[in-house]
């Protein structure tokens, strides 16, 4: 998965995995990825549990003091012409979902939309979520790259009120950014 174009999963409406290898780069070196690999797991054994499935299904046992982090498609690649998911989902069905996480006072860290140059993907999240939207730089688009362009991605983390308390600062590659998001009230 590490090797395929861009790093981004891809599949087709039949759920077959459609993304090439990138043959621009040599990729990780074996030994520094079983390194990363075996430090993740030792990080999280214990600590975490996966699930695969409806993302409501997937939360319906979390209880109160649960972290819960959500990446679901982005609108802008999910809804249209250009769909790159299987499964798709609308924003009102992710509100909805919300709505009854939240209510469970579960702490939800969500990436959702963003914008890449001039392009932005689909709305925020309404305000009545409570929710805190912080922006993130994430450096220059891959797909503008491919085709050209220079543009810089921006995309939005969400944060449960709970989680916004404890936030300071976003790390962003090396640099540690000064705390910027706005409430959403």
């Amino acid at each position: 998965m590490a090797r395929c174009v861009k790093n981004a999963i891809r599949f087709n409406r039949k759920g077959q995995f459609t993304q090439s290898v990138d043959k621009r780069r040599l990729g990780m070196r074996p030994e520094k990825m079983r390194n990363g690999m075996i430090g993740a797991s030792e990080l999280l054994k214990g600590r975490t549990v996966v699930k695969a499935g409806d993302w409501v299904d997937t939360v319906s046992d979390a209880r109160e003091g649960d972290f819960i982090y959500l990446d679901p498609p982005y609108m802008g690649t999910s809804i249209g012409r250009d769909l790159r998911y299987a499964g798709q989902m609308t924003q009102e069905r992710l509100v909805e979902g919300l709505e009854g996480v939240l209510a469970r006072h579960l702490s939800v860290a969500l990436s959702y939309d963003g914008s890449t140059g001039e392009k932005v993907y689909g709305p925020p999240l309404p305000s009545h979520l409570g929710m805190t939207r912080t922006h993130i730089h994430t450096g220059r688009s891959s797909q503008c790259t491919l085709s050209g362009k220079a543009d810089e991605t921006i995309e939005s983390l969400y944060l449960s009120s709970d989680l916004e308390a404890e936030f300071e600062m976003v790390r962003v590659g090396k640099e540690a950014a000064p705390r910027q998001h706005e409430l959403l009230v």
